[in-house]
C-alpha cells in the first residue's frame, strides 16, 4: 500500500512526496546549499535567456539538468491536447544516444503513470522508491527514484519535466525547488515562443493576402485606365464608344464586387460614398442604400475621427496610403481593427478614392497577448533579482552571527561564564528564528503568488492564539520592546484560518518591534464589532514617510527611512494576501518619527457554513 501526502516545499508549486508503508518521509541524496540553488537557477536563467525557439529551450533544459544538477536522466513531455496524450519531446541521458534524438520516444495518456498523474493533477511529485508505486511505467530501463514537475502557464499544464535515477531516495527537496523554478521559467519561455510563432504565421499570412489583393486591385485599376483611354480615343464613333463604356463599367462592377476584401469608392470632393462591395456591407452591417450618398462621418464608421484625419493627410501628401492601421465601427457598435490602403483614381472625370481594408483584429489580439507575456517575463526577472538580493543580504547577517557565536562557544565555552554563554545561545536562537521567519515569508509569498495559499477555517480562541503569538515574538526578539495585549471582555470563539491569521499578527508585531526604539511599548488590541474581529497594532517607532505609502504592498519594497534596519519588503505583501483570502481589510495610519497604527478587520465571528 502506498501512502501519499502533500508537503509545502520552496518554489511556486505544491508537491506530493510518496513514501512506503512505514510512513517515514525522506528526501535524501546530495543536498544543494542556498548559494548552490541560486547559482543553479541563475545558470539556467542566463542560458535560457538566449533561447527563443521551443526546441532550443526544451533540449537545453534537459542538457543542463544533467550537466548542472548532476542528474543521470532528464526527459520533457509536452501535452498533445488534440489526442489527450503526453509526448516525449526532449531528453538527455540514456534516452538520447545521439544529439537531439530520442530513442524509442514514449507517449502516455493523461493520468497514466507518474508523469501522466502529474499532468492530470498539476502537482509535482517526488517518488523516493518506484518499486512501491504501482503507477510507475518502465521506459528504457527500471530506475528506483523519480522526480516529476508540471510545466504550468495560466493554470494550464503544458507538459512535464521528469527525471529518474537508479538509486532509491535520490531526489531532495532542493532538487524539487530548483526544478520547480526551472519549470516556471520553461512555461514562460514556451508561452512566449508559441505566441511569437503564432504572430509570425499570422503576419506571413496577412502580408501574403495584402500583397495578393493589392496586386489584384492594381491590376484592375490599370486595366480600367487602359479601357477608359481606349474609350476616349474611340469617341469618333459614339455608338461604339458608348457600348465600350457600358462594357467597361460592367467589368469594373464585377471586379469591384468580387475582390475578397472590404472595398469602397468615395468621391474626393465631398467625401460621399459612391459604391461599396458585398464584404464591406457585411462587415459594417449597413445596406448599400444606407451607405451610398453618405459620408463616413455621417455613418460614424471611424471609431476615432483623428485616425481619419491622419489617413486623409497621408493620402493627399503621397497620392496613396498603404497598410494604415485604424479602428472602424459597425452599425451595431462593434469596433474592428483594419489594415487600410487607398489610392486616388479618376472616374468619369472626377477624382475619387479607391480604398481597400482587411480585418486585423486577431493579429492585434495576438500582439496584446505577446506583450502580456513579455510583461510577465519582465516581472519574473525583477522578482528573481530581488530574491537573489534578499538571499545575499538578509541571510548573510544572521548566518554570520550564528556561525560566530557557535565558534566562540565551541572554542571558549569552558572559559566563559554562564551569562556570556547564555548571551551567545540567545543570539543563535534569535537569529535562527529570524532566518526561519525570513524563509517562511518567502515561502508564503511564493505560494500566494502561485495561487497555492488555501483558506482552511476552523474554530479557535482568538485571545489565546494572540497571547501565544505575542509571547513567541517576545522570546524571539529577546524582549527588545514591551509587548502589551489588550483584549475586550467576553470575546466569543472565532471561526477562521488561524495559520493565515498568525502570518498577519506576527508580521505586524515584528514590524512594530523592528522599527521602534529598544524598550518602547507595542500594543496589540483585540475587540469585536458585530461579525468583525478588530486587531489594532500600535507603536511609537520611526513611522512611514508619506511618499512611500503608495508602494507599501509591493514585493521587496521598503520605506526610504529604514536605513540599516534589516528587512525583506515582503511582510505587508504577505499580510495583504492572507487578508484577501479571509475577506479582511487593512488600514494604516502613520506619521514619520511619530509611530504607526495598523488596524485589521476580519470576519471571524460568523456562523460556520
Amino acid at each position: 500500500m502506498i501512502a501519499a501526502r502533500s508537503t509545502s516545499l520552496p518554489g511556486r508549486a505544491e508537491a506530493t512526496v510518496r513514501s512506503g508503508d512505514t510512513g517515514v518521509l525522506r528526501l535524501p541524496g546530495q543536498k544543494l546549499g542556498g548559494e548552490a540553488v541560486v547559482r543553479s537557477l541563475n545558470e539556467f536563467a542566463t542560458a535560457l535567456s538566449s533561447r527563443h525557439s521551443e526546441v532550443d529551450v526544451l533540449w537545453d533544459i534537459c542538457d543542463r539538468c544533467i550537466s548542472v544538477l548532476g542528474f543521470v536522466d532528464a526527459v520533457i513531455y509536452l501535452v498533445d491536447e488534440s489526442r489527450g496524450v503526453l509526448v516525449q519531446t526532449a531528453a538527455y541521458g540514456p534516452k538520447s544516444p545521439r544529439y537531439r534524438e530520442i530513442a524509442s520516444p514514449m507517449e502516455l495518456r493523461i493520468g497514466q503513470g507518474i508523469v501522466g498523474s502529474v499532468a492530470h493533477s498539476g502537482r509535482a511529485e517526488v517518488i523516493p522508491d518506484t518499486r512501491k508505486d504501482d503507477r510507475y511505467v518502465t521506459d528504457d530501463a527500471v530506475r528506483l527514484s523519480e522526480l516529476s514537475i508540471p510545466i504550468i502557464s495560466d493554470g494550464r499544464v503544458l507538459g512535464v519535466i521528469d527525471s529518474e535515477h537508479p538509486e532509491a531516495n535520490f531526489f531532495t527537496a532542493e532538487h524539487l525547488t530548483v526544478l520547480t523554478a526551472i519549470a516556471s521559467i520553461c512555461a514562460s519561455k514556451l508561452t512566449r515562443a508559441r505566441a511569437e510563432r503564432a504572430l509570425r504565421e499570422l503576419n506571413r499570412e496577412l502580408e501574403h493576402r495584402v500583397a495578393s489583393r493589392t496586386a489584384e486591385l492594381m491590376s484592375t485599376n490599370a486595366r480600367l485606365e487602359r479601357e477608359i483611354a481606349e474609350r476616349v480615343r474611340a469617341e469618333a464613333s459614339a455608338q461604339a464608344a458608348g457600348q465600350r463604356v457600358r462594357e467597361s463599367e460592367e467589368r469594373f462592377r464585377k471586379a469591384f464586387r468580387s475582390i475578397p476584401a472590404h472595398v469602397a469608392m468615395v468621391r474626393f470632393a465631398d467625401q460621399r460614398i459612391l459604391e461599396v462591395n458585398e464584404l464591406m456591407m457585411q462587415n459594417s452591417g449597413y445596406s448599400r442604400t444606407e451607405m451610398v450618398g453618405r459620408t463616413t462621418l455621417e455613418l460614424g464608421l471611424w471609431a476615432e475621427v483623428s485616425e481619419r484625419d491622419r489617413f486623409l493627410t497621408l493620402l493627399q501628401a503621397h497620392g496613396f496610403a498603404h497598410s494604415f492601421e485604424a479602428r472602424l465601427r459597425s452599425k451595431g457598435g462593434r469596433i474592428d481593427w483594419v489594415l487600410l490602403s487607398a489610392e486616388f483614381i479618376e472616374l468619369d472625370g472626377e477624382k475619387c478614392i479607391l480604398s481597400l481594408s482587411l480585418p486585423i483584429t486577431e493579429r492585434k489580439r495576438a500582439e496584446e497577448e505577446l506583450q502580456k507575456a513579455l510583461n510577465r517575463e519582465r516581472e519574473l526577472s525583477r522578482l528573481r533579482s530581488a530574491f537573489v538580493s534578499l538571499v545575499s543580504h538578509e541571510f548573510r547577517t544572521p548566518i554570520g552571527v550564528i556561525h560566530s557565536s557557535a565558534e566562540i562557544l565551541e572554542r571558549y565555552a569552558e572559559r566563559l561564564d554562564s551569562g556570556s554563554r547564555r548571551e551567545h545561545l540567545k543570539a543563535i536562537q534569535s537569529h535562527a528564528w529570524r532566518m526561519a521567519e525570513l524563509m517562511e515569508g518567502v515561502l508564503v509569498f511564493g505560494r500566494a503568488d502561485a495561487n497555492r495559499l488555501e483558506y482552511q477555517p476552523r474554530e479557535f480562541d482568538l485571545a489565546t492564539a494572540c497571547r501565544g503569538w505575542v509571547e513567541e515574538l517576545g522570546r524571539a526578539t529577546d524582549h527588545r520592546c514591551s509587548l502589551r495585549l489588550e483584549v475586550a471582555p467576553a470575546l466569543p470563539p472565532a471561526y477562521g484560518d488561524a495559520a493565515l491569521l498568525r502570518h498577519v499578527v506576527v508580521n505586524l508585531l515584528s514590524n512594530a518591534v523592528k522599527y521602534s526604539p529598544a524598550g518602547a511599548e507595542v500594543i496589540l488590541a483585540l475587540e469585536r464589532q458585530g461579525e468583525l474581529a478588530i486587531l489594532r497594532v500600535q507603536d511609537r517607532g520611526i513611522g512611514i514617510p508619506a511618499a512611500d505609502r503608495a508602494r507599501l504592498f509591493q514585493a521587496f519594497e521598503r520605506g526610504s527611512n529604514t536605513g540599516p534596519i534589516p528587512g525583506t519588503g515582503l511582510g505587508l505583501v504577505v499580510i495583504r494576501r492572507c487578508l484577501d483570502l479571509q475577506a479582511g481589510g487593512i488600514e494604516i495610519e502613520s506619521a514619520e518619527n511619530s509611530g504607526t497604527t495598523v488596524q485589521v478587520q476580519i470576519p471571524l465571528f460568523v456562523t460556520p457554513q
